[in-house]
């Protein structure tokens, strides 16, 4: 980990990097508190020679066959802030694109440990219950034979409502 630096005048840390360790293991701890579950499985990824991180925890859902996962990324090359995505399957993207239905970010300034601590407990206190919410809504429709056409035009409601973005979209 490197160093904490620190603002000649104020003496305020103007980079204070968290421990990868730390950042995983309070994200792990939280949703687990919320869920009163243990994960089912982890996986991480180091980039740049260890600089940067990336991870996914997915913990059980209510929803046969749905995870609720928290992805999580940081670096100690101060190019990523310490950012978490709450949803059934927040992507992480192998050019480090990285989004979620719900998300917190927190830099690696004076006070991170407890600012990142404080969000932790309000992003899994309020986006767990809405995530769980659309896994039963999309849960739900799995069964409903869609042809094309009908499928484009549920596609074009959900756009035209928001709650599927342009991206989302044409993918």
């Amino acid at each position: 980990v490197p160093a904490t630096e620190y603002h000649p005048r104020s003496g305020n840390a103007s980079y204070q990097p968290m421990p990868y360790a730390t950042f995983i293991d309070g994200a792990r701890d939280q949703m687990a508190h919320v869920l009163n579950a243990e994960p089912l499985f982890e996986t991480y990824a180091l980039n740049k020679a260890g600089s940067q991180l990336y991870g996914m925890i997915c913990f059980p859902s209510p929803v046969t066959g749905m995870t609720l996962s928290i992805a999580l990324r940081s670096s100690y090359d101060k190019t990523l802030a310490n950012e978490v995505a709450i949803g059934a399957a927040p992507p992480v993207c192998a050019n480090g694109m990285f989004r979620g239905e719900h998300m917190i970010k927190a830099k690696h300034t004076t006070n991170v440990f407890d600012t990142l601590a404080r969000m932790l407990a309000e992003i899994t206190d309020t986006a767990v219950g809405p995530v769980v919410e659309r896994m039963r809504e999309v849960q739900g429709w799995r069964d409903i034979p869609v042809h094309d056409d009908l499928f484009a035009a549920y596609m074009g409601v959900l756009f035209g409502r928001g709650l599927v973005k342009a991206q989302e979209f044409t993918a």
